[in-house]
């Protein structure tokens, strides 16, 4: 699971309080919020509502079309900023195109790539596993 994948990376970093950015379904909904918590000892915090609906917006109306502004890169680093504030010691990009927008940026908060994380635990299950053997 993404979430455990993530959850996974925190707990090594030491991380006991994440901000999470995301969709409004990923930050609304308790499915990541609720695994963290009960499955790493993880809080997580997530920005108020006015953020969450320009960081959805930006994410569909922007960041899904390739587009990358410096006014929502911006944005998304005054979140990072007021999260951190909040007491966030890390913070979770739990959206695919989030990261692109961030690439080069000084965020006030180590960054998470939920789905860069997710593909290394992929990928560390995969040569782990035993070859299959098939025959001709």
């Amino acid at each position: 699971h993404i979430v455990d994948a993530v959850g996974q990376a925190l707990q090594r970093a030491g991380v006991r309080r994440a901000a999470l950015l995301g969709t409004r379904f990923t930050l609304q909904e308790d499915f990541y919020r609720e695994r963290l918590n009960r499955g790493f000892g993880i809080q997580v915090l997530i920005p108020d509502a006015a953020a969450i609906a320009e960081i959805d917006r930006i994410i569909f109306a922007e960041l899904c079309r390739g587009e990358f502004t410096q006014g929502s890169r911006s944005y998304y680093l005054q979140q990072l900023e007021q999260l951190r504030m909040a007491g966030a010691q890390a913070a979770i990009l739990g959206c695919t195109e989030i990261g692109l927008l961030l690439e080069g940026c000084q965020p006030a908060l180590p960054l998470f790539d939920s789905t860069e994380l997710h593909v290394a635990q992929g990928l560390e299950w995969l040569l782990a596993s035993e070859p299959v053997m098939t025959s001709s």
